[in-house]
């Protein structure tokens, strides 16, 4: 997350999370291998991520203009010549965008208000590649702010609660920041409204159902890399807290332990561990034994692991 207002954010993380809710969403993917602190991050919750969801299809009735509205909204920046994901443009009826978790833009051509063709093509030659039938738009940005007007009285509100001399600063810093989101500007930290611009909070575990199973490799390790990540953020918050970045209201991000173990309840759970051991928060239901054969680190490379 990026709580600060400055130029320059890398969104790639985030646009990757995205790609991989995308595809739980849609059921286009089986399971999803992560490490705990990033499962525990609040996100855009899974009905705001549907809801925002476009789909373009060649022959489709749909105005450039309002495509272009679609991007912005999403959290697309417009740019001259795509370089990455999360960015569009716009060349007369000639309309680039890339969407997260794609290999390549797509670029839609339109007469008038008409999608006339779809294609892939590729960023170096700007050549098309493999022509599409169609595709889906899906936000670049984890916090999607469709009503400014109403985050920034929520803000505002927020504000008005502050009561203490060491809460100034703060109060000071959300009131500017209410202005820039009613006068339209960017914000590169509106990660920190997550909690206003959503009705719940939200993490990747609201996207799978009863019928997945949870793994969790070396328990202790999970554990105290949550509790890690957690302390952490306690130990940056005085210097938040000070400078009016944070304050009361915006200083959770993320499940803690207990509230992390709560949704692991909701699935099939495994712990993989080399001994078995008394401290699981979940009672153990069953015991299965597995002989191993310890191999070298793959380094990535595809050949060795198979």
């Amino acid at each position: 997350f990026t709580f600060q207002n400055v130029s320059g954010v890398s969104h790639d993380d985030e646009r990757k999370r995205l790609g991989v809710l995308m595809s739980l969403l849609s059921e286009e993917c089986d399971g999803v291998i992560t490490c705990p602190d990033a499962a525990a991050q609040y996100t855009i919750p899974q009905y705001a991520l549907a809801d925002a969801t476009l789909s373009i299809r060649t022959g489709k009735s749909i105005s450039i203009e309002s495509c272009v509205k679609s991007l912005t909204l999403l959290g697309y920046e417009r740019c001259d010549a795509i370089e990455g994901e999360g960015q569009f443009s716009l060349r007369g009826g000639i309309l680039d965008f890339f969407p997260p978790g794609t290999d390549n833009p797509v670029r839609a051509e339109f007469w008038g208000d008409e999608v006339d063709s779809l294609s892939y093509f590729d960023i170096i030659s700007q050549r098309r590649t493999d022509t599409i039938a169609c595709v889906t738009l899906c936000p670049s940005s984890e916090v999607i702010i469709s009503d400014r007007d109403e985050l920034a009285k929520k803000i505002e509100k927020k504000a008005s609660y502050l009561k203490a001399e060491s809460s100034k600063k703060a109060k000071e810093v959300l009131y500017s920041e209410a202005e820039r989101i009613k006068q339209g500007l960017y914000l590169s930290n509106k990660d920190k409204f997550i909690h206003l611009v959503y009705e719940e909070t939200a993490t990747l575990f609201d996207y799978i159902d009863d019928s997945f199973i949870t793994f969790i490799s070396k328990h202790t390790a999970v554990k105290d890399r949550i509790a890690g990540t957690e302390f952490r953020f306690s130990e940056d918050m005085p210097e938040y807290f000070a400078d009016g970045t944070l304050c009361r209201g915006f200083d959770k991000y993320a499940l803690n332990w207990d509230e992390a173990v709560n949704r692991f309840s909701h699935n099939k759970l495994v712990y993989l561990d080399n001994f078995a051991h008394g401290s699981y928060e979940l009672p153990l239901k069953a015991l299965g034994n597995f002989n191993l054969r310890l191999l070298p680190p793959f380094s990535g490379q595809i050949a060795t692991l198979v």
